[in-house]
């Protein structure tokens, strides 16, 4: 198997997984992919969709649920929080990592980590 070969096979199966994400209620993305002389295999992520359409990503529903651990509240998804005089929104939580639990985004869309203690003390301070 070459690259190319590779990449066709990718291609229909995303082509086949895009039939059925309406009737399943998620959207699928493609990942990296390897392959060798006689195998491939590549990572195909399902994502949830919410009702109004818009997708609900894993660390957004991971802080929905285990924000309290945090000192935070599953309302504060979506809220803002200032961090050295920017301002940026919460759009999730990875709770394996221990230090920089909080996923931040900023106003360019870059996503940043945070520990808990600096987004509370950012939310007090936007209030």
């Amino acid at each position: 198997m070459d690259r190319n070969q590779a990449q066709n096979i990718s291609s229909k199966i995303m082509e086949a997984l895009k039939t059925i994400e309406g009737d399943l209620g998620v959207t699928f993305s493609r990942g990296n992919g390897k392959y060798d002389s006689s195998s491939f295999n590549m990572k195909v992520t399902a994502t949830i969709d919410n009702v109004d359409g818009s997708t609900q990503t894993p660390e957004m529903i991971d802080f929905q649920r285990e924000a309290h651990y945090y000192g935070l509240e599953a309302s504060d998804l979506g809220t803002t929080f200032t961090q050295n005089g920017k301002t940026f929104e919460i759009v999730g939580l990875k709770p394996r990592s221990r230090k920089y639990p909080i996923l931040g985004k900023d106003r360019m869309g870059k996503t940043f980590k945070f520990t808990a203690d600096s987004v509370k003390r950012g939310k007090e301070t936007v209030l």
